[in-house]
């Protein structure tokens, strides 16, 4: 696949049927760093582990500082409240791993 990482972004925006893009990413963990995919560059250009499956995570980069104000549609409510449910869910359990970390 020689795809750009905005080309594989919006793939995954079109099919969450999500419109408010700008706060969201994809996510990679490459030799234990945590790293945003860059739009601009072919996907398999970036420091990507190569194994397979490729594995990346789609997680909010922006956070609004009024939810109710800026996340006009539900699904990007939806997937907001998700995440965070996530991270308080792992923080409480501890099961913080490299799959799910607080930094951005």
């Amino acid at each position: 696949v020689k795809w750009k990482g905005r080309e594989l972004f919006e793939l995954v925006c079109r099919t969450l049927g999500l419109r408010e893009t700008w706060f969201f990413g994809l996510q990679y963990e490459a030799k234990e760093t945590i790293a945003w995919l860059k739009m601009d560059k072919k996907v398999l250009d970036q420091e990507i582990p190569k194994e397979e499956p490729i594995i990346l995570h789609f997680l909010a980069k922006l956070y609004p500082e009024n939810v109710e104000e800026e996340l006009v549609q539900d699904i990007t409510q939806h997937l907001f409240f998700l995440q965070l449910d996530l991270y308080w869910y792992r923080d409480t359990y501890g099961l913080w791993n490299s799959t799910c970390r607080h930094e951005q």
